[in-house]
């Protein structure tokens, strides 16, 4: 994901880290570092779709 960031690529973050969140919000476990994480990567997917 970093070499897609660094490049300015969509990156597959939802798939990752946001099926890891939702893992663990099904589970009832906290996770702030993953949803921190996933917040980060759709701002980053949004920042990227509007600067084109």
């Amino acid at each position: 994901m970093l070499i897609d960031m660094e490049n300015g690529k969509p990156t597959e973050g939802e798939h990752t880290i946001g099926d890891l969140a939702d893992r663990a919000v099904r589970l009832g476990v906290s996770a702030p570092l993953l949803t921190a994480a996933r917040c980060n990567l759709q701002a980053y997917e949004i920042n990227r779709v509007r600067s084109r």
